[in-house]
């Protein structure tokens, strides 16, 4: 049984908000508690961070969104950054934080705040960071991946294993990857380089650099 606590909060540019979603208008969506179906969340929010001038890409950068739930049990963070997708609440997939508690900050700040959130989730191994990919390749082997595993959207370094990648899985994979390279992947491949920017570098490939 969902528990969830709804509490309003002020819209600002760089704002926090807790116990509901909003769209880019401001306003709330009413079908945001149907990210927590069939989960034990008590309290969640969604942190929006500022655009940084110059940079981007990694989670806390360039104005991207955090999803942060307290819940005392399992909470399976690529599969509800798939529901916050799907949602509509999200334009682009956030990156998500499972905590046992939320960590104290420095209030009104959000990017003490997600830095706060990013630390203590790392140290409990359940954050959830979407990379999007940054090269053809990468975008390839993604969209091979979702056909191969059914599930979507999966980031460049989302861990095959927490993906449900299984020998079944793997072969599937392989077989789509085969027309992107020459030299194909093998399953000791899959297995050994765990996410898809890893596999990319295997396979040579050449990614952008961000600017700084």
């Amino acid at each position: 049984m969902s528990i969830v606590r709804f509490r309003q909060a002020a819209i600002r540019p760089a704002q926090v908000s807790e116990g509901h979603c909003v769209a880019a208008d401001g306003q709330p969506l009413a079908a945001s508690p149907a990210l927590f179906a069939d989960l034990e969340v008590t309290e969640w929010r969604r942190i929006v961070l500022p655009p940084v001038a110059g940079k981007g890409g990694d989670a806390g950068e360039g104005g991207e969104e955090l999803l942060v739930v307290v819940a005392p049990g399992p909470v399976d963070g690529l599969r509800l950054r798939a529901r916050a997708v799907g949602s509509g609440a999200f334009a682009l997939p956030p990156a998500v934080a499972v905590l046992e508690a939320l960590p104290r900050t420095a209030e009104g700040s959000s990017i003490a705040e997600a830095e706060a959130v990013r630390c203590a989730a790392r140290a409990a191994d359940r954050w959830f960071p979407y990379e999007a990919p940054r090269s053809m390749l990468q975008r390839d082997l993604v969209c091979a991946l979702e056909t191969a595993t059914g599930f979507a959207p999966i980031g460049i370094s989302d861990d095959f294993f927490r993906l449900g990648v299984d020998s079944l899985v793997a072969i599937r994979f392989a077989m789509l990857v085969e027309p992107l390279s020459p030299a194909g992947v093998t399953l000791d491949d899959i297995f050994e380089l765990g996410n898809v920017q890893r596999l990319a570098e295997r396979l040579g490939d050449e990614v952008p650099r961000r600017s700084t």
